[in-house]
């Protein structure tokens, strides 16, 4: 019962640890890449490096990848 409890706390940490540790500065990142090539890298990467949609983009660039993968892929 103890055990149970102690490991679904133990799982949460775990997976929350990894999303906030390493997927999402790995999407921000994605994201402000993304947005410093359309702006031509006029924009210095620190000031886009600021901005909260990031996140979002780097996800939607995910996204978009793996479909046109699975699309190539099914071409074959």
């Amino acid at each position: 019962m103890i055990g149970e409890f102690i490991g679904e706390i133990l799982g949460q940490v775990f997976i929350e640890i990894i999303f906030n540790k390493i997927i999402n500065p790995s999407l921000k990142i994605i994201g402000s890449l993304i947005l410093w090539i359309i702006s031509l890298g006029k924009t210095p990467f620190k000031d886009i490096m600021k901005k909260d949609s990031n996140t979002r983009i780097g996800f939607i660039t995910i996204i978009l990848l793996v479909f046109i993968l699975m699309f190539i892929s099914l071409l074959h």
